[in-house]
């Protein structure tokens, strides 16, 4: 199929020793709206991602210089009713967003079947970028929590507000997630060798994090610079396990 890269062909794809299966990431480069048709219905345990909110927005920080996002001026929900589609019975689905949207992307997600179940603050522990003069410094980001039919959290009922400091050097994409945060929502939805998907991928936060947890996940990405980097990342982070396993047994 064109415009689909399976990362898991490579030479590190190969079972590890010290996971209960092997951990198979597919990435998936172009548009997720033709992309996730062909995902099989029923298939996917969670799904953990950042869309655009349409916002139009633009890093301004000094040392990682963006541009405009691909597509963040246009609050395009129809992935929602792929995700619907996809998702197993109890599946979930945690959504970014931010307090200017966040009612509109409630009713959307509402509107396409999924039950909103609660909204987790992803508190970044300082401020943000912003109107320096007008409107105090924001430190925080919400998570809109959904599920198909009737979800279980599996790490019980933890709070809904979660400390994790956000990247601020090293930066591959602008509005890149911290790894442990992500981790932190893949244990909380699904169980060792479940698979999560991430339709708007980035720089390949999610699918790193997958490979920390031992989920399996498909990651979908419009440009292919970011397609290329998360490739590449997920490559490396292969690589760094199937060596530590290597070490770990001593082979």
């Amino acid at each position: 199929m064109s415009g689909i890269n399976f990362v898991n062909e490579n030479e590190y794809s190969r079972p590890l020793k010290f996971a209960k299966q092997e951990t198979k990431i597919d990435l998936r480069y172009g548009d997720c709206l033709e992309i996730m048709k062909d995902i099989p219905a029923n298939s996917i345990d969670a799904i953990i991602t950042d869309p655009p909110y349409g916002v139009s927005y633009q890093s301004n920080m000094r040392k990682n210089k963006f541009g405009l996002m691909a597509n963040d001026d246009i609050t395009d929900a129809a992935w929602l009713a792929f995700a619907a589609r996809t998702l197993k019975e109890g599946g979930m689905v945690y959504c970014f967003s931010r307090w200017d949207v966040l009612g509109q992307w409630k009713n959307l997600i509402q509107f396409f079947g999924l039950e909103v179940r609660s909204c987790i603050v992803w508190d970044k522990g300082r401020g943000g970028m912003g109107d320096l003069v007008g409107s105090y410094a924001p430190s925080y980001e919400m998570i809109l929590v959904a599920a198909r039919g009737r979800n279980s959290l599996k790490n019980g009922r933890n709070r809904d507000v979660m400390q994790v400091a956000p990247h601020r050097s090293n930066m591959l994409h602008p509005a890149q997630k911290p790894v442990e945060l992500l981790e932190m929502l893949i244990k909380d939805s699904t169980n060792e060798g479940d698979t999560v998907l991430d339709c708007f991928m980035g720089s390949g936060s999610t699918m790193e994090a997958c490979l920390n947890t031992n989920r399996n996940g498909i990651g979908i990405e419009l440009s292919q610079d970011y397609f290329n980097i998360s490739k590449k990342r997920v490559e490396e982070k292969r690589k760094e396990k199937y060596l530590q396993a290597g070490t770990l047994f001593g082979n």
